[in-house]
Order: structure tokens, then sequence, then C-alpha cells
């Protein structure tokens, strides 16, 4: 693929942030201490320890948006501009980030019904067809539609469940950025046909029940809109391509609160380090603007590698950060509002992308054409052989020259009819869409004067904020008008006392700016101790909780080196450890050479004792030469035809302990293969050999 080309020059756009917090839910304990206050964009969350001094924080964004706030209040407010500028071009994502429960899945992909319940996905996508279906007439569009989730940190399709393929990411340095090889890409031409993608994908989807959640996503999920434009400016043809990208994370969760156990708590990990991995590169990110130099750790995550593009690169990107209001969460709703505070420093760069070489638009449009050629000429040939004279009495239009030159037509004909159905034309809307289109508008409509009477609203409190704060100038400047006019008689004699009192005014206030100095000082260091208390409490706690899943890994990590230890010997332990590697793009373990493993290149042998009545292995034929006198390796039949051959307890002894001499050191090497040697029993009659418990006890 080639590489993506701009026209225009980037300029650094901060990551917009909004917070988002749900109602109050009925299982939950004591009152809200989130308030939200749209007018100043923020949100204050007071701490429900009442030992607390400084007790309430107050952060600001972009964006803010109480519970009363409606599906379509965050689209208008918060959403509209990026779908408005993927189609002029540029990339766009929008991820919604959050504590289990606290509402992302219910903001991006909302409720079927009524319309004010649907979620950002499905009113980004009403209003970009709708968006296409009022561009200019001479405007074409190609748009595919990609639905994907990670899993335990596999990519899967979610619009080819069935496959079940674990998908693989691969770099590309043309575009400079990670793809999903194998990812299915379907084409859409309206609303309904993504609405019922994305119902397919969300059905494909794990989810599970937890303590906090009775539907909670175990996995992370991105559905990707990709759109091509072609139109013509200036009589020159332009291509100009966008993509949105809707990411639904998991949640952030801790064990304790979720209950999860087995499957659900191993799903929890994989999150957690996910969600940690992506914390980390927006911190490098932060640091990245004092120092260049600063390694963003994209790689440690495939949800990062994906996200690449939409956090420093070239994309506009929104964050919907979702809160809960209940003191029972302040430590999670305090993380995840701090996580938003970092993203919104995160500078991207994005840039139209022009004319890129790679357009399938463009490809399709040329095979439109040939086709069109093809189907010209192919119509020329069917009249051709139509308008020949009859053979042997048959018409020509009958024969099977013509009837194959009219199936061969009408295959053109279907094959350039379903290449021109992938297109989308400006200005055209089905009518069976017409209704939703315009309930849609409606809504937005209805949604933006709302937002334009909050806008009045917020100015009109900043005009009265101005006029009050006049009104008490003027009120203080009348009343130091009239304090001159009463005791300007007084002047004289007010000099002598003031002067008097001056030098001791002038020390006071020294003393009181000094002691106010020191009240500040300590009020900014008790602020400043409580939250450092407040940060190493919570990462005492989150040290806690990586460290209990440390114990996890290392606990099953033992396990299979257990299980590793009494399958091969040390040996050969230490022959595969020195052939494996790591293979970074496949993120897996391979051993090289594996051509030469096993027996392939040298099949074993049975070596065969000639002088024997019945075969010998190889392993017994050296040791026979070793120890001849050991009974072990004996291929004769043990019962001669005087009866089983007896052995002096004194030889099987000197036996056994040359034997057990000889292999002291392969024992020490794999301490877990049985030990070699001869079990005797004593009987009245003599030592008899017994056979390794090939003979019952009570036959013996």
């Amino acid at each position: 693929m080639a590489k993506k080309h701009s026209s225009n020059s980037s300029s650094a756009d901060n990551v917009k942030v909004i917070v988002r917090v749900r109602p109050i839910g009925g299982h939950e304990e004591g009152e809200a201490i989130v308030q939200m206050d749209p007018n100043m964009n923020q949100v204050h969350i007071r701490n429900p320890d009442p030992d607390k001094k400084f007790g309430t924080k107050t952060f600001t964004y972009d964006g803010v948006y109480d519970a009363d706030s409606t599906q379509i209040d965050v689209f208008a407010g918060s959403i509209q501009p990026i779908v408005d500028d993927v189609i002029k071009g540029y990339n766009g994502t929008i991820f919604a980030y959050g504590q289990t429960g606290s509402g992302k899945t219910f903001t991006m992909s909302g409720e079927n019904s009524p319309p004010d319940k649907r979620g950002i996905i499905p009113n980004a996508m009403q209003y970009f067809f709708d968006t296409v279906g009022d561009a200019p007439k001479d405007h074409q569009f190609l748009i595919q539609a990609s639905f994907l989730e990670i899993y335990n940190e596999e990519i899967r399709d979610l619009l080819e469940p069935k496959k079940g393929e674990k998908l693989k990411l691969r770099y590309d340095k043309n575009i400079e950025a990670f793809f999903v090889e194998g990812l299915s890409a379907h084409t859409v031409k309206c609303e309904a046909d993504v609405d019922q993608i994305v119902k397919r994908g969300n059905k494909a989807r794990v989810t599970a029940a937890t303590a906090m959640n009775k539907q909670s996503s175990r996995s992370h999920s991105i559905f990707t809109l990709r759109m091509e434009c072609r139109e013509v400016i200036d009589g020159k043809e332009t291509f100009k391509v966008g993509k949105l990208n809707l990411v639904d994370l998991a949640g952030s969760e801790r064990q304790k609160k979720t209950g999860a156990e087995g499957a659900r708590f191993q799903e929890g990990v994989k999150i957690n380090m996910s969600l940690t991995t992506l914390g980390r590169c927006i911190t490098a990110l932060v640091a990245r603007a004092d120092n260049p130099k600063e390694h963003v750790p994209y790689s440690d995550s495939k949800l990062t590698k994906l996200l690449q593009d939409s956090l420093g690169g070239n994309s506009k990107t929104v964050m919907i950060a979702n809160i809960g209001p209940a003191g029972y969460n302040y430590d999670e709703t305090l993380s995840t509002l701090r996580f938003a505070d970092r993203a919104k420093q995160i500078k991207n760069k994005p840039r139209i992308n022009e004319d890129p070489k790679d357009a399938m638009l463009r490809q399709m449009r040329d095979q439109i054409e040939q086709l069109k050629a093809m189907l010209g000429q192919q119509v020329g040939v069917v009249a051709g052989v139509v308008a020949s004279p009859p053979v042997n009495g048959v018409p020509a239009a009958d024969t099977e020259a013509a009837k194959e030159a009219q199936r061969q037509l009408d295959a053109m004909k279907s094959k350039l009819e379903e290449k021109e159905a992938q297109l989308v034309k400006g200005g055209i809307v089905e009518e069976s869409l017409k209704t939703r289109a315009h309930e849609h508008k409606a809504l937005l409509q209805k949604a933006k004067l709302k937002l334009r009477e909050k806008s009045k609203e917020k100015v009109q409190l900043q005009q009265k904020f101005h006029d009050d704060l006049g009104k008490i100038k003027n009120h203080y400047k009348r009343r130091e008008q009239t304090f001159k006019a009463t005791y300007n008689s007084l002047q004289e004699e007010l000099d002598e006392k003031t002067a008097a009192v001056e030098s001791l005014e002038s020390e006071l206030e020294q003393t009181h700016g000094v002691l106010a100095d020191r009240e500040r000082a300590l009020m900014e260091k008790d602020a400043a101790l409580e939250e450092a208390y407040e940060i190493a409490a919570q990462l005492r706690q989150e040290n806690a909780e990586l460290l209990e899943q440390q114990s996890q890994f290392l606990r099953e990590l033992n396990l299979e080196a257990l299980i590793s230890d009494c399958l091969l010997p040390a040996d050969m332990k230490d022959a595969v450890l020195s052939l494996a590697q790591w293979d970074e793009v496949e993120q897996i373990w391979y051993l090289t050479s594996q051509d030469k493993a096993g027996n392939i290149l040298r099949p074993q042998v049975r070596q065969i004792d000639s002088a024997s009545k019945r075969p010998v292995s190889a392993f017994t034929h050296q040791r026979k030469q070793q120890y001849p006198t050991n009974t072990r390796y004996t291929t004769e039949d043990a019962l001669g035809p005087t009866g089983p051959d007896v052995v002096p307890a004194s030889a099987v002894q000197n036996t056994e302990a040359q034997y057990n001499q000889g292999h002291t050191n392969q024992r020490s090497a794999a301490p877990t293969r049985p030990m070699s040697g001869l079990r005797m029993k004593r009987s009245g009659s003599g030592d008899i050999p017994l056979a390794r418990g090939l003979v019952s006890e009570g036959r013996r």
C-alpha cells in the first residue's frame, strides 16, 4: 500500500475529553458524591470520608454531561464535529473509558427504541448517511464497515465469528501503522445496513454477569467505518479517504468488587493489563511534550497498537470518560477523572487523506469503465451474430454462438450492476429511509436548540456576574465619596491621629501579611500532603492487586515448569531452551531447526541380536555388554528346561551396585526419572528375581 498524502499541513490538535455521569442505581448505597457543572465544564467530586479536610476536588474538561443529559445531547454537543471531519477526509476516533458498570456500552450503542435512547454509533451512522445524502450529485462514495474485538489479547472478527480465527496484527511501514490481517470489510449503503452489522457483531461479542454489572463486556470492541469520496473540483478528479473508529473499551475492575472467579478473573486480569498499558502510553505521550525522545510503549498491548494513530498520531480523537455517582466507587471515579485529565494533554497531528494511491474507489471506477467498454464490444458481437444469415434454415439468433454471446453479455451486465451497486451517489436517499432521516434531523435540531439555549444561559450568567461586579464597585465608590465628603472637615484633625496610627497599622498589616502567607502555605502543604496520601494509597492498592495477579501467574508458571520437568529430562530441556526464540510480530515462541527434530533425518534402526531367540533393542544390547551378569538383559527363555534360573543373592547385589554406580550421574541429573534395578524377594528356597511389576503379588 502506498503512503497517504495530504495537501494541507497538519496542525496540533489536543484530544478532546468529555465526562458523563450515569444516574445513581437502586442497588447503590449512600448519596451521590459527584456534582456536574455543564456551564463551566467542571466536575466536582467529594470524598465521602468526613475526616478528610480537603474533601472536594475539581476537574475541568472540554465537555460535561450530567445524569439528565440524553444520548442526542452528547452526540450533538461533542460527537457531530468528528463525523463532519471524517466526511472531509480526516481520521476520527471516539472511545469510551471508565469503570465496569459506568455506562460505556450504553453511551456507545444505547437501545434501539425509543429514538432518543440510541447511542453514539447509531446516531453517528444516521448523521453520516444523512450528510452523504445531502452531498452534490457528482460525488461518489464507497463505504465499508468492519467490527472486531480483543478478548484475552486475541483479535477476533465479530462479523465472521464462525471461522473462529485468531487474527494477527501486522505493521505496514508505508502507512506507518498496524492493521489486522484477514479482517473482513463489508460494503454498506445506508444506516440500516450498518445497524444490521452492529447487531450481528454485538451478538458475537463476549459478555458475562459480574457483581457490578449484569451484562459486563469482557472484551474491547472496535467498529470501523471507512469512507472513500470521489469529487471533481475545477475539472480535476480528487479522492479523499476518511476513517471513523468507534471504540467500546471493557471496564477496569477490581476482583473484590466484581466477585470474578475462574475464567472471569482471568478476563479481568487481561482487561486491566491492557488498560494499564493504555495509561502508560498516555503518560508517556504527555511527557513527550517536554522530552521528545520519551518512549511510548505502544507495542506492549494489541489495543494500544490499534489505537496508535488515535493517540498522538493522524486522527481527531474524542474520549468519553464514564463515571458513577456513588460514594462506594470513589476511588475508581477519581482514578477515571485523573486518567481523563492526563488524556486531554495529548496532542495529535490530524491531516486530510487526499489522493491515496491505494484508493479502492479509484480501482473500482477503473473496473467499471473497463466493464462498460467490454460491454459495448459484446453488444456489437451479439448484434453481429444475430444479423448473420440463417444456418441450415435455423435463424442466427437461435444458434449456440448467439446464445453464448448473449450469456456473456448478461454476465457482464450483472457484474457491472454489482460494481455500481456498491457505490453511493450524493444527493440520493431511498424513500424507505427518508422517514427515519427526518426523525433524526428533528431530534438533532432540537438538541442544537437546547445547546444554543444553554450557551445563551451561560453568556447571561457571565454577563450577570460582570454586572453584579460593576454594581459592587460602584457601591464602594459611592461610599468612598460619601466618606470623603463627610469627613473632609475633620481631615486636619485626622491627619495628626492618622500619622500616629499609621506606623502601628503598617506593623499590624505586615504581621497580618506574614500570618496570612504562613496560613496559605500551611493549607497548601496540607492539601498537597493529603493528595499525596490518597495517591499513595491508591497506588498501594493497585500494587497489591498486581502482586496478587503476579502470584496467580507464578503459580501457573510453576505448574507448567513442574509438568515440563516431569516430561522432559534436564539435558533435553536445556536443548529446547537453547533453540527457543521469541517472535515479536507473531507474539509466540518457536523452535529453530524444527526440520531436524525427532527422527525426521535420522530414523532409528532397531538392532537385532542374531544370536538371540527374540529381538533385542539397541539399549538392551549395549547394557548386556556392559553388565553381562545382570539377568535384566537376558534374552534367552527365562524358564529353561529345568525351571527358572536362580541367581545367588551376592551376585544380584553386586550387579545392582554396579548398575546403580554407573547411573548415579544420570539419576542426579533427572531426579524425577524412576530408578532402575532388580527387586528381590526372600523365600525359603533362595533368592528369586522378580519382574518389575509384570507379575501380580498373588502369583509370586
